[in-house]
């Protein structure tokens, strides 16, 4: 699982009104096949009294493994040669920060820049 959240507030749509908040993202799973990688999860926030509110859920967005294979190209090399957890996380963040980087703007206003890990 990883967990993101902007480093300053953002403008979000909350019923009637908008509201300034920390956005947080959660890739919660990934899910395999022979052609693909699909990312669960979804963008949220937390409300004045302490509860998340779902803003948006990651559609299925499935990433061909070949389009992978090219973006890999542009990465560094894996960090670690003793943990696969290590290996994965660090390419999830990576693909992550890819894929706001390549929706600049429509999630919410917020590009890659804007994110960090969120270890709340």
């Amino acid at each position: 699982m990883l967990k993101l959240k902007t480093k300053t507030e953002f403008t979000v749509i909350s019923g009637r009104v908008t509201k300034q908040v920390i956005i947080r993202l959660i890739v919660e799973s990934l899910k395999m096949d022979v052609n693909n990688v699909i990312p669960s999860g979804f963008y949220y926030y937390f409300n004045e009294d302490n509860e998340a509110v779902i803003l948006d859920r990651i559609v299925e967005n499935p990433i061909l493994w070949s389009d992978i294979a090219l973006i890999e190209q542009g990465l560094p090399v894996l960090s670690s040669n003793t943990s696969l957890h290590d290996d994965l996380m660090q390419r999830l963040l990576q693909l992550v920060n890819y894929k706001l980087h390549a929706e600049a703007g429509t999630n919410y206003g917020t590009s890659e820049e804007d994110y960090e890990i969120d270890n709340d």
